[in-house]
């Protein structure tokens, strides 16, 4: 069989949302009307039959080695997937699933971003391998990871809820609807937060560039006024700093990481709500015939979307508690280390008092110059860092405010 991994989505529009549910095992329970239309499928061969069924066969097992770890942990999770209906017409979807109390939902969109285009060169190569025997399943799912990793995420979860961002951004812009503001400021507020963590760890490698001033302090001192001299207690002050401060500076580095995780997941999760909501809509106006019972099912969705909602916002407002302590913490350790500058003055000022070259003085004061210098720069960029992620969940929690608590079906 010639591959067509690449694919045609003619068929499936981009309002199209498709819902289907299954049971823990993965066979078919239910869906709405766009699923059965699309997958050409009738509901006799759909209902009962295991949800590999629309899969295309050139999918490779690693996706789904990563699909079903997360859900059978009663996680979130998503990706890209290719399916294919009955007559032999594939079509590529974002899938996004979720583990209910005894069966899984998902909610699938046709993806239209720039990201579908760089993970099919991959697919094809991961299917090759695993038909050919030279790799697993979990190998090749470790081998997705890596991918993603390359691409700048932290992990697969962080690459799904940008990318669901991505394709639910790239579908409201496509049916002209504007686009969900607070998925757009939780991606502000990540790039915040790697922003702080990444001038955290400046901080600290700053800091350790200058752990050796206290012993060369110690040298010169010895060289220019023996042991009891002016620069001898500047540098036994110093290296007593220094001992402080290293104490107080790996809790800043660790709490630097405010909460990355906890916006991907309020990202996931709003995103995901919004899908939810929008497919209540249109699955409560389809007048089709679905296997049981279709009030059940906009109940579970309905009560679904609203937990997600809730769960997001908590997230948001659990980050916030967070990046203030931090933010208190980043003041207190700035004070601290100004004693650094206090250092490089009195130092500079006894270096005055003396004539002729003294090299080994001089890189002292420069040294600590620079390192002021950069300390600077990194805490700016902190407390910066630290504002936006205030004013953006501000915004956030008054956009939530907004947003109507969903009607509970009975």
């Amino acid at each position: 069989m010639v591959s067509n991994i690449a694919g045609d989505n003619t068929r499936f529009n981009i309002e199209d949302l498709l819902f289907s549910r299954t049971d823990d095992r993965g066979i078919i329970r239910t869906g709405n009307a766009a699923f059965q239309e699309i997958s050409v499928y009738s509901w006799d061969s759909l209902e009962g039959a295991p949800h590999k069924i629309v899969r295309h066969p050139e999918m490779p097992k690693g996706v789904f080695f990563l699909l079903w770890r997360a859900l059978k942990a009663k996680q979130p999770i998503g990706g890209y997937v290719q399916n294919m209906a009955e007559d032999g017409v594939p079509y590529w979807v974002f899938a996004t699933m979720l583990p209910m109390e005894d069966s899984y939902i998902s909610v699938r969109m046709k993806p239209t971003g720039p990201t579908l285009e760089k993970l099919i060169p991959l697919y094809q190569r991961l299917h090759r391998e695993e038909k050919a025997g030279s790799l697993t399943p979990e190998e090749s799912a470790d081998q997705i990871e890596a991918f993603v990793e390359e691409q700048g995420f932290a992990e697969y979860m962080e690459f799904v809820a940008f990318s669901l961002r991505e394709e639910a951004a790239a579908r409201s812009k496509s049916l002209h609807r504007p686009e969900n503001t607070v998925a757009e400021k939780l991606a502000e507020m990540f790039g915040a937060v790697r922003q702080l963590e990444t001038h955290a760890r400046k901080v600290e490698a700053t800091f350790r560039q200058t752990h050796q001033i206290p012993y060369n302090m110690r040298l010169q001192a010895g060289r220019l006024e023996g042991s009891d001299g002016p620069i001898s207690v500047i540098s036994s002050n110093h290296r007593q700093m220094t001992q402080t401060l290293e104490e107080n500076l790996g809790r800043f580095s660790r709490d630097s990481a405010v909460g990355a995780e906890s916006i991907r997941a309020a990202m996931f999760k709003t995103c995901t709500s919004t899908l939810l909501e929008e497919l209540c809509k249109t699955f409560s106006a389809e007048t089709e015939q679905v296997p049981g019972n279709k009030e059940f099912e906009l109940s579970s969705l309905h009560k679904l979307a609203s937990m997600y909602t809730e769960e997001s916002l908590h997230e948001v407002r659990s980050l916030l508690d967070k990046v203030r302590r931090f933010g208190g913490q980043c003041r207190d350790m700035q004070r601290m280390m100004s004693g650094l500058e206090l250092t490089r003055i009195m130092c500079k000022i006894e270096r005055s008092k003396f004539d002729g070259e003294h090299a080994g003085l001089d890189e002292i004061v420069n040294r600590l110059a620079d390192a002021q210098t950069s300390l600077g720069k990194n805490f700016d960029e902190i407390q910066s860092a630290v504002d936006r992620i205030l004013s953006r969940g501000e915004e956030i929690q008054r956009a939530f405010a907004t947003v109507p608590k969903m009607a509970m079906s009975a």
